[in-house]
Order: structure tokens, then sequence, then C-alpha cells
């Protein structure tokens, strides 16, 4: 959850909180990433809306400075990235003569913190 591409992606997640919350509904977050959101308005409304949640997995350190920069007072924990938890992903073509040999694959794009994580890799 992010303001970064634009305000109005912020506003409907946001929205969408605030709607199961008012119908009595439990809200989950599962191995989300968070912010960064921009601008005082923006930063005052995403702390208020989730604050409301029931629950937040993260599935990296960022989010989760993220979250206690903001405030937000519900219980969270950080996690791996979903995608780490997949046995089989469907494919059919080999990728290696040994079929017990693991394999990892990495999808980069480019996002705001670039310089950041691309410092990290240099370590």
């Amino acid at each position: 959850m992010q303001d970064v591409t634009s305000s109005k992606s912020l506003y409907y997640y946001l929205g969408l909180i605030a709607l199961s919350k008012i119908f009595g509904k439990k809200v989950l977050f599962l191995f989300s990433g968070f912010g960064p959101v921009t601008g005082s308005f923006n930063k005052s409304l995403t702390k208020f809306i989730l604050n409301k949640v029931d629950y937040i997995v993260l599935r990296d350190e960022m989010s989760e400075k993220f979250l206690e920069d903001l405030g937000i007072k519900v219980p969270y924990i950080t996690a791996a990235d979903a995608a780490f938890l997949a046995n089989d992903i469907g494919s059919k073509q080999r990728v290696s003569e040994n079929d017990n040999e693991k394999i990892v694959g990495i999808s980069l794009r480019r996002w705001c913190a670039d310089d950041l994580v691309i410092n990290e890799m240099k370590k």
C-alpha cells in the first residue's frame, strides 16, 4: 500500500478496509508491503484506517519500519514474501537435469527505493 504511483489506489484500498470494518468484518493483510506514503493527509488517513485492521503479516523490513514510523498499533509480524512459500509453480519446463537441485528465480523491477536496494545488494 503506497501512494507513489497515485493517491487514488491508496484511497481505494483504504476505502475497502473502512467499508469492511463498518460492516463488522475482520481485516487481515497477508504478506503485504507498505509505504511509502507521502503527504500529511495521506499519512494521517493511512494511520487512522490501518489502526482499525485486525492483523498484518508483512513481507519485508522496510514495510515494518514504515508501520513503526507511522505509529501503527495493531499486531503485526514480518515474514518472507509469499512467493518463497510456493512448492510448485506448475511449470512443465525443465531447468535442470537434477530434479533435487534447488532453483531460485528473481525478477527485478524499478522502484522508488532502488538506491537503497542496490546498496544492500552490494554488501
